[in-house]
């Protein structure tokens, strides 16, 4: 899947990380599942809940190149 020209397209997308990312207190593996919130110097993602303790991690300025889009549907 490709992501689409238009930055204000991608809001709303589900994509997965493809390597580790770090917020400044938390460590996101490869491989999460992740909603494009926004864009500003990068996607903004919004992380799916953890099914053991429920947090949701949200973490900002994540470069293009370190998320991958995937379908809806292959979740």
């Amino acid at each position: 899947m490709e992501w689409p020209k238009l930055k204000r397209d991608r809001v709303g997308m589900t994509c997965r990380t493809l390597v580790e990312l770090k917020n400044g207190s938390m460590v996101i593996p490869a491989g999460t599942i992740c909603t494009v919130d926004g864009w500003s110097r990068g996607f903004r993602l919004l992380g799916e809940k953890c099914s053991h303790c429920g947090i949701r991690v949200y973490i900002s300025r994540v470069p293009e190149n370190d998320v991958e889009p995937i379908d809806s549907k292959e979740q």
